[in-house]
């Protein structure tokens, strides 16, 4: 199942299962929160890092990760589906045009619809690069990471160097950057079926679980 534009949902496609470094999510008191050295690490070195999760407890994850370390949200198919809100109500095309040119991009990616609707993605793109410069940039002098959710669209749309340029070891980063990658079966460092751009193997990590529940969310 190919990436896809309903309102905010996307569908991630299935993969082949790979061997990579797997961390189990812990609870941290009554918390429930993920507290793991590879994490803390990360946060200190300002590193780069995928997190393979589960694609049913994603979103629940990425709460958790945003409680227990102050994680800023870069939420991209938000990003992108706010700008290309944006451009098509300012260009005049109806919403549902928009969205059937995303279906015509699946079954016919050359047709005029798809080279429409891959014009207006690119018109995004800089949103996109703003949005995660501005959550790097947002609080100098402190350790937070920057969670990027949600991000399949960069891999439906050929825009992986976003990810490549912040993998890249030699490149300086003002925050820790980790992307969350959704898994269905185990399938290693994927977008939409398309290989996550990392430097070294070891920039993957699979946080293996669930989310164990707060008390309160627990009664």
């Amino acid at each position: 199942i190919s990436a896809c534009l309903v309102g905010s949902e996307m569908c991630i496609r299935d993969s082949t299962q790979t061997s990579f470094t797997t961390i189990p999510i812990r609870s941290a008191g009554l918390q429930g929160q993920p507290t793991r050295k590879e994490l803390r690490e990360s946060v200190s070195a300002r590193s780069f890092l995928a997190l393979g999760v589960q694609a049913k407890y994603a979103g629940a994850i990425a709460a958790r990760l945003i409680d227990s370390h102050g994680a800023v949200e870069v939420n991209v198919t938000d990003v992108l589906l706010n700008s290309l809100r944006a451009s098509a109500e300012k260009a005049g095309v109806p919403w549902d045009a928009v969205l059937a040119a995303d279906a015509a991009d699946a079954a016919a990616p050359e047709s005029v619809d798809a080279r429409g609707l891959a014009a207006l993605v690119e018109q995004a793109i800089p949103d996109i690069n703003a949005a995660i410069k501005n959550a790097l940039a947002g609080a100098p002098g402190t350790d937070r990471p920057v969670l990027l959710t949600e991000a399949a669209p960069l891999a439906r749309y050929g825009y992986m160097a976003i990810l490549s340029r912040l993998a890249d070891i030699t490149t300086p980063r003002e925050q820790a950057v980790w992307l969350i990658v959704p898994e269905e079966a185990g399938g290693g460092p994927l977008l939409d079926g398309a290989p996550v751009p990392l430097t070294y193997a070891s920039q993957f990590v699979r946080l293996d679980g669930k989310p164990v529940a707060t008390e309160g969310e627990a009664r």
